[in-house]
């Protein structure tokens, strides 16, 4: 996991080094699956989720025929394959953490990768800023990688403040939760930030009495020290910032005149054209689609779709998309289950932080493709 800020990479396209990685990456994974199955004799394939997922590893695989049927280049179903084979760390994570220092420790390599994204941006950012000129530079500098890895730990930050913590973690966890949401702010990302206010909003409802408290509590503490953190950070141009920051949401009415969603509109009438042709088994990864790209007013020939659903019946057929969406909320509901009947403070806050998470990355998809994006599937 930790190697992914090496390959992780802001881009539409799958880069030499990401294929190189998983190649790597498949190696490592074949050597635990001959280790634990072959040798050990143990099963990975337990629960019904895993079933499900083991379903739609078949239907990715076999998306082949259809992909060679119309003519898709073999190198291009491999390269939109990769990100689908970050899947398998599932079966890694399911058979491997089995107690709360597992769960910690994997939360600790995710904590120091989201370190690592928000400290770039951050780095980035400010001196993006010392350069700027004008009013506009200040959302145009915005530093998007690791978007959806802010968003996780920022509700995982929660949760674990919303519970009855040593004061000296809560202290580190304040820290924490100050530096990702400010690295989620310079994102400028509209549906990130309202996939957050989803996912807290979730989060909320998900607490005890006394966790909704502590919860509130935190949240005033972390938006005051906040504010005076990014004041010291940014000095003088602190009012033009927030400016800046307070203009992104009020375009979410303005459909009609913002250039970016009408761009994505034609994008999705454009897959929407060519699905009714693919919609039961899909034309495969690697296929392409046409619609017309209003920013630079070409007909775009893309494999690249920002509303995952819609890609997932264009690729996979319905059967593609109903198997990854049946796996997706089994999650959801073995979460909620686990919610119910844990007693261990520390696991219990990491099922309400996914759970809340799971449901905004749902809703997110419409418009950026959590299901297949390479950082969102990590």
């Amino acid at each position: 996991i930790s190697f992914h800020t090496v390959i992780l990479v802001q881009s539409k396209e799958i880069t030499p080094a990401e294929i190189i990685f998983f190649i790597y990456f498949l190696l490592l994974f074949s050597s635990w699956f001959f280790q634990r199955v072959i040798i050990e004799r143990k099963r990975i394939v337990k629960e019904k989720p895993d079933y499900i997922l083991v379903l739609f590893f078949a239907i990715v695989f076999l998306s082949l025929i259809p992909a060679l049927i119309n003519k898709v280049y073999i190198v291009n179903w491999f390269r939109e394959l990769i990100p689908f084979l970050t899947f398998v760390i599932y079966f890694i994570v399911a058979a491997e953490v089995k107690n709360q220092k597992h769960s910690l420790l994997l939360l600790s390599v995710l904590c120091a990768v989201t370190l690592f994204f928000a400290a770039k941006n951050i780095f980035l950012y400010r001196n993006l800023l010392s350069g700027a000129r004008y009013f506009w530079e200040i959302a145009s500098s915005r530093q998007v990688l690791g978007e959806i890895f802010f968003v996780t730990n920022l509700m995982l930050g929660f949760s674990f403040l919303s519970s009855p913590l040593s004061k000296k973690t809560k202290t580190f966890l304040i820290i924490f939760t100050i530096i990702i949401g400010g690295s989620l702010a310079i994102t400028f990302s509209r549906g990130y930030w309202l996939a957050f206010i989803l996912g807290m909003f979730i989060l909320f409802f998900l607490l005890n009495k006394k966790e909704k408290i502590s919860y509130v509590t935190y949240m005033f503490i972390f938006l005051f020290i906040a504010a005076v953190g990014a004041y010291i950070f940014i000095g003088d141009i602190f009012e033009f910032v927030g400016l800046s920051l307070a203009e992104r949401f009020p375009t979410l009415k303005q459909v009609s005149s913002d250039i970016s969603i009408l761009n994505r509109i034609s994008e999705a009438k454009g897959i929407l054209g060519s699905i009714k042709y693919y919609f039961a088994a899909g034309a495969g990864l690697g296929a392409k689609f046409r619609y017309f790209d209003i920013i630079d007013n070409v007909t775009a020939n893309t494999w690249y779709s920002h509303n995952a659903f819609l890609y997932f019946i264009y690729k996979l057929g319905l059967p593609g998309l109903i198997t990854f969406l049946l796996f997706y909320f089994s999650i959801i509901k073995y979460g909620i289950q686990f919610i119910k009947i844990e007693s261990n403070i520390i696991e219990c806050a990491i099922a309400k932080a996914a759970v809340a998470l799971f449901i905004a990355m749902f809703f997110l998809s419409i418009s950026s493709p959590q299901f297949y994006q390479k950082d969102s599937i990590l």
